[in-house]
């Protein structure tokens, strides 16, 4: 249901979203997904792959420009998710796929958090997810994608997650998911 991958930089992580996605989307055809990157140029590694799925079959993984709201010329981008979120299904596969900034998802979290339903939230760069640690009880030190992450945590019915990252450590030490049996975790070793 959840996954995690942790590899080094330049190990493919992007390609293998792309194809779990495609898989996902495939199987489930009320699923919408999110793709969140921390910074803008991130997003250009998420735009366009051909992908060969192990059954053979091919999946063009093509972000559609009207849901690239990482482009250049994207404006209100916390509407525009929302709006994906909120509107009928699109009978294309790839009109069930958006691109967003962290800063994106989590404003318009922040703004419906009931908008996100039958949704596989995907976060690139996830050590930037903090939840509080267990070493100071009572202190918050939840960030924003650390509430968003731990509101679909408690409603897995309907909010998947899919997580990469190169490091699973914060300068801060707090932890990027609370529970690490909930997720599936998939390491590539940097040897």
């Amino acid at each position: 249901h959840n996954w995690i991958i942790n590899a080094p930089m330049a190990a493919g992580k992007t390609f293998e979203i792309a194809a779990i996605a495609g898989e996902r989307l495939k199987r489930n055809g009320n699923l919408r997904i999110i793709v969140s990157v921390p910074q803008t140029p991130i997003a250009a590694g998420f735009r366009r792959y051909s992908i060969e799925m192990p059954d053979g079959q091919r999946l063009d993984w093509e972000v559609l420009p009207a849901l690239d709201l990482c482009s250049e010329n994207a404006a209100n981008t916390t509407t525009r998710l929302l709006e994906f979120l909120c509107t009928p299904l699109s009978t294309s596969l790839m009109g069930r796929v958006v691109l967003c900034t962290h800063s994106t998802l989590v404003r318009a979290f922040s703004r419906s958090a009931a908008a996100f339903q039958d949704v596989l939230i995907v976060i690139d760069e996830a050590h930037h997810v903090k939840h509080p640690g267990d070493e100071e009880p009572g202190t918050n030190l939840t960030n924003q994608l650390g509430a968003l992450v731990r509101y679909g945590l408690a409603r897995s019915d309907i909010i998947q997650f899919g997580f990469t990252t190169a490091t699973f450590f914060r300068g801060d030490k707090a932890p990027i998911i609370p529970n690490t049996a909930e997720f599936s975790r998939y390491d590539l070793s940097y040897e």
